[in-house]
C-alpha cells in the first residue's frame, strides 16, 4: 500500500475512495461505515474521550480484530481475547478469568502476597518479607524464605505442647516442617505425624526432661514399626529426630541416632 493512499479491499460500504475518508467500525469488530477527515473530531486540551460502555466479551468497547477492552461494570476493565474474557483488572487486582494467575496491586509482606496462582485463594503465592527476600506463602503464613544468597529459611512451629491421654488420638498433631516441643508436662504425653506423603521431611526437637512419645498419624507407620505404634524420643533436652517419609504411609529416621541439639 502506497503511503496516503486509499485502503482497499474492504467492502464498497467501507472502501474510502480518497486519503480524507477512513473506514471505521460501528458496533462490531469488522468496519460497517466510512468517514471524512472533516467527520474526525480533534480533542483539544482539557477535554477527554469518553467511550460507551459495552458489557459483551464479543463486541468489546475498544477493539483490535480479536483483542478489545471493556468495562463490565465501574472500575473494572475486561481485556478479552477472540470473544472470551482472558484478564480482568480491577482497584484491587488483575486476573485471568479462569480461575488463573493474580497480581494484587497491594504491598506484598511475608504474609501477605501479591503474586498468586489461584484467583480463588487470595492467601497463597508469593510475597516479599523485605528487600532481597522472597517469601512462599500459604494461606497467610510465610512458609519458606528465600534470600539473594540462595538461603531458605523454613517456618518454625514453636511452642507445642504435647497431647494427653497418651494415645494416638490424645496426642498433639505436628503441621509445621521444624517443630519445637516445649511443654512435655507427663512422661510419655505425645505428638502425633502429619499423615505421610513421599519425600515429606519433618523434624521434633524436644526442649524438656520428660519421655515424648512420637505418634504416626492414623493408618502411617514409624521405623517399620506396626501401624499406628508409636515410637518414644528419650528425656534428654535438646533431643532431636529428622524423619522422612519414603511413601504415602511410612516413616524412617534420618539421623543415626536422637542427636541432642541443646
Amino acid at each position: 500500500m502506497a503511503v496516503n493512499a486509499p485502503i482497499t479491499g474492504l467492502p464498497p460500504v467501507t472502501t474510502p475512495v480518497s486519503t480524507d475518508e477512513f473506514a471505521c467500525v460501528q458496533g462490531g469488530i469488522a468496519p460497517t461505515k466510512k468517514v471524512t477527515r472533516a467527520e474526525i473530531h480533534t480533542l483539544e486540551v482539557g477535554e477527554h474521550l469518553v467511550l460507551p460502555q459495552v458489557n459483551e466479551p464479543t463486541t468489546p468497547t475498544l477493539s483490535f480484530a480479536t483483542v478489545g477492552f471493556y468495562e463490565p461494570f465501574s472500575g473494572t476493565l475486561r481485556l478479552s481475547r477472540s470473544g472470551t474474557v482472558a484478564w480482568e483488572f480491577s482497584s484491587i487486582l488483575g486476573r485471568n478469568a479462569n480461575l488463573g494467575a493474580v497480581f494484587r496491586s497491594v504491598d506484598s509482606s511475608a504474609t501477605v502476597p501479591n503474586v498468586l496462582p489461584a484467583n480463588s485463594d487470595l492467601g497463597t503465592g508469593m510475597g516479599r518479607a523485605g528487600l532481597g527476600l522472597l517469601s512462599l506463602i500459604a494461606d497467610n503464613v510465610e512458609a519458606l524464605r528465600l534470600d539473594s544468597n540462595g538461603l531458605l529459611t523454613q517456618a518454625v512451629k514453636t511452642g507445642i505442647v504435647a497431647g494427653t491421654p497418651q494415645t494416638q488420638a490424645g496426642a498433639t498433631q505436628l503441621v509445621g516442617g521444624i517443630n519445637i516441643v516445649t511443654t512435655v508436662s507427663t512422661a510419655n504425653d505425645g505428638v502425633k505425624m502429619p499423615s505421610a506423603a513421599a519425600g515429606l521431611i519433618v523434624i521434633i526437637v524436644q526442649t524438656t526432661s520428660n519421655a515424648l512419645l512420637l505418634w504416626p498419624f492414623s493408618g502411617d507407620n514409624l521405623f517399620s514399626n506396626a501401624v499406628d505404634t508409636s515410637v518414644a524420643m528419650p528425656s534428654t533436652i535438646g533431643s532431636m529426630r529428622m524423619l522422612l517419609a519414603i511413601d504415602d504411609t511410612s516413616w524412617i529416621n534420618l539421623s543415626d541416632e536422637d542427636r541432642d541439639v541443646g
